[in-house]
């Protein structure tokens, strides 16, 4: 699939450059990569990477507080713990993936649960989001 300009889109780059996969799916390195590379910039200059015309998204305070939470122990330490909050991509081809599920609690939220491996383990996405505002409530990678 290509833009309305006739550029690739994400998914469509993530075919290219890994095969049939979808991106999503295999976004664990690839998202982990884009996302480390915001959180670094995010430390340096306050502002998030922004790939094209990606949408902005912003983030309740109870989900807000994962944003600059770090690994305390095992192989990652000092590392972001949810560096995956601060890529676009990774949002955008969560909800790619389906129509999403009507939030009961959060107004005009929407939930996904998409199958995929993330840092070389499987698991579930687990995104929330009100996708009108680009307000998320809930993001998460669960084993």
């Amino acid at each position: 699939m290509r833009n309305l300009n006739g550029t690739p889109t994400a998914t469509e780059e993530g075919v290219l450059a890994f095969g049939s996969l979808p991106l999503w799916f295999i976004g664990g390195n690839a998202g982990a990569t884009q996302a480390e590379a915001s959180a670094k910039l995010l430390e340096q200059t306050g502002q998030v990477a922004k790939v094209g015309t990606q949408a902005e998204y912003t983030f309740t305070k109870s989900a807000g507080k994962h944003l600059t939470e770090v690994v305390k122990r095992g192989e990652n330490v000092g590392q972001l713990a949810r560096p995956y909050m601060k890529s676009p991509l990774t949002i955008q081809e969560i909800m790619s993936t389906g129509k999403g599920i009507p939030d009961a609690y959060f107004k005009g939220g929407m939930n996904w649960r998409v199958p995929s491996i993330y840092r070389g383990s499987q698991g579930i996405w687990e995104l929330g989001i009100n996708p009108k505002t680009n307000v998320i409530y809930h993001f998460n990678f669960t084993h």
